[in-house]
């Protein structure tokens, strides 16, 4: 399994324009794996390991700064292969797939829950759309998810309807909740 981050699935999209020139792309890139996957080849190689992991949380004020952070090692394999106007093309493209993204928080240590770490990363989320003149953000929520639609509803959103999504795994129902800016 490979984790991959909104902002890579944006920079996939834009590579659909480029086909010919990033032909054979996938072996430089840098591929990040689960903690399993490097647990079992270390576990191949010695009697002991000693991992952890480690997540980091930039905070960014707008999404021009999420494509200036991807400019570094993200943006390495792309360019070596266009030219310097194709490489802004290609920026471009991803920008405004940064700014399309759908975006998805999910706390899973319950060590961090109830710290109102949720609420902030809401509420940040909630700012930078306003910033970029959104006034209205539509996300989906399992019915279940109560802690997930309280966090919400502190944060201005209100249910909008509900259904069940398409899925051939009997996908649990869904809320539609909507927050006006």
């Amino acid at each position: 399994m490979i984790i991959m981050m909104p902002s890579s699935r944006c920079i996939l999209e834009a590579e659909k324009i480029w086909e010919e020139p990033l032909e054979g792309i996938e072996e430089d890139k840098f591929i990040t794996h689960t903690a399993a996957y490097y647990y079992d080849i270390f576990a191949e190689q010695t009697p002991e390991i000693h991992m952890w992991v480690t997540d980091y949380c930039h905070i960014m004020q707008n999404h021009e700064q999420i494509l200036d952070f991807l400019r570094g090692a993200a943006f390495t394999p792309y360019q070596s292969r266009l030219n310097k106007e194709e490489m802004q093309t290609f920026a471009d493209e991803v920008l405004v797939r940064i700014k399309q993204v759908k975006l998805g928080i999910f706390i899973a240590n319950p060590a961090y829950r109830d710290k109102g770490i949720g609420k902030h990363a809401i509420q940040q989320m909630i700012s930078l759309a306003k910033s970029d003149g959104i006034n209205v953000i539509t996300l989906n929520v399992r019915v279940g998810n109560m802690r997930a639609r309280k966090v919400y509803a502190a944060c201005g959103f209100k249910e909008e309807k509900r259904f069940k999504k398409e899925s051939g795994m009997g996908a649990p129902a869904v809320v539609c909740l909507t927050a006006l800016l």
